[in-house]
């Protein structure tokens, strides 16, 4: 993505109310994700789907919970693992699975 869309894609993410935040690396997600449970007053509980990138990360030393399984009622914060993005309308392009459940796209 140049730096025009990829500038373009954040601004249309943050217009529909999206947390965008650029990380150095995937190892800095559950540091960031317990710092925005905490400041949303959310429990530090999270599902995703059955993605090894995720599933390898220490989110018990951030102090959360994490769980792989499709997202249920009761759930109220889940991650899922998208492969492309549209700058023109800061859609997200999230392919679903058994590896990567629809349900967690709709919380």
């Amino acid at each position: 993505m140049a730096a025009d869309s990829e500038t373009e894609f954040i601004q249309r993410m943050q217009a529909n109310h999206s947390a965008v935040e650029q990380l150095a690396g995937i190892d800095e997600l559950p540091q960031w994700m317990a710092a925005y449970i905490e400041a949303n007053d959310l429990p530090p509980r999270l599902v995703f789907g059955h993605q090894d990138a995720l599933a390898r990360l220490p989110w018990d030393k951030a102090g959360l919970e994490a769980q792989q399984r499709p997202a249920e009622d009761s759930d109220l914060l889940a991650l899922s693992w998208a492969n492309r993005g549209i700058a023109e309308s800061g859609t997200l392009l999230i392919p679903s699975g058994p590896d990567n459940p629809a349900t967690l796209n709709f919380l």
